[in-house]
């Protein structure tokens, strides 16, 4: 915390223990990448974000970064 502000890393936790999401924040701001698990605790998506609060990138559900990095790999 810098100024009562979040800062660094993050992540959040559900009732039962798994990780729901994860991230940056840079003096309060949200910055880099977030990612979201399902409710077994794998990733499910992974955004790009600025200090703007924009989104840089793509939301990439895993399953299609998954399927791509397969058919990359053929």
């Amino acid at each position: 915390m810098i100024e009562d502000k979040p800062d660094g890393y993050w992540e959040w936790y559900r009732p039962d223990g798994t990780i729901k999401h994860s991230g940056y924040f840079d003096r309060g701001e949200p910055v880099g990448e977030w990612v979201t698990y399902d409710s077994k605790g794998n990733k499910h998506k992974t955004t790009i974000r600025d200090k703007e609060k924009k989104m840089t990138g793509k939301s990439i559900p895993h399953y299609q970064e998954m399927l791509i990095t397969t058919l990359q790999s053929c």
